[in-house]
């Protein structure tokens, strides 16, 4: 552009000495050479004005182009450039909660030929997949047949690495007035990994009724099971 400015400008140099040449020669400059300078004048605006066009052309690219892709923003970052911070980085994702169930209540067992007896019973604790659940809290109650424990007596135990663990009652009275015949063990629910699961959510517990509960016999008696009817011991 430069360059085209410099070449008009020397053209109308050239021109208006011709044309002070001829008025100082000759009678003054033809119509023909006034004409040639006036358009010389039309093309020297035209190209400044086409000059300016493109200037402006370009700047308002430019503009579009760090609207229109913001990895050009005005921070200066380019695209592909590592800022040192990574999407998704350091975010804590929780593990999914892993439900749990009653698998079985078995290995009744009852103990004692003294004064007293205890009653015990195994719990066996797995996932709904079936994989043993190490760590779970069991909750159950123990409801002798009579006695000072005849309301109720909560028991819990924790499950080992096979998923079993041990509920006991003992101090059972084995003779007397307050001689107990046998004892009922009722599940109540599992606390495993802050989640409580009561009989009501479990599955495969129908042997056991709802809730699930099993019965001990005293020392002595045998249990005679007669489903559907309830055992009882003889």
């Amino acid at each position: 552009m430069r360059r085209q400015f410099q070449t008009i400008a020397a053209l109308i140099r050239a021109r208006s000495a011709r044309v002070g040449r001829a008025r100082t020669g000759e009678r003054g400059a033809t119509i023909v050479e006034y004409g040639l300078v006036v358009a010389l004048v039309v093309a020297v605006s035209v190209l400044a004005i086409d000059g300016l066009t493109d200037t402006s052309t370009d700047a308002l690219e430019a503009r579009g182009d760090r609207i229109g892709n913001p990895s050009n923003d005005a921070t200066g970052v380019a695209d592909g450039t590592d800022t040192g911070t990574t999407i998704g980085e350091d975010i804590e994702t929780s593990d999914p909660i892993v439900e749990v169930k009653l698998d079985d209540i078995q290995n009744r067992r009852s103990l004692g030929d003294g004064p007293k007896w205890q009653a015990s019973v195994d719990v066996i604790v797995t996932t709904i997949s079936g994989s043993q659940v190490t760590g779970a809290v069991v909750n159950g109650t123990w409801y002798p047949s009579t006695g000072p424990l005849a309301g109720g007596a909560a028991v819990t135990c924790t499950t080992d690495a096979t998923g079993l663990c041990t509920m006991t009652v003992d101090g059972l009275q084995n003779s007397g007035a307050s001689q107990v015949h046998n004892v009922s063990f009722e599940f109540v629910s599992i606390d495993a990994d802050g989640v409580t699961t009561s009989y009501t959510g479990l599955l495969d517990t129908t042997a056991y009724g709802t809730p699930p509960s099993v019965l001990v016999c005293q020392p002595g008696l045998t249990l005679l099971e007669d489903p559907p009817n309830p055992d009882t011991c003889i």
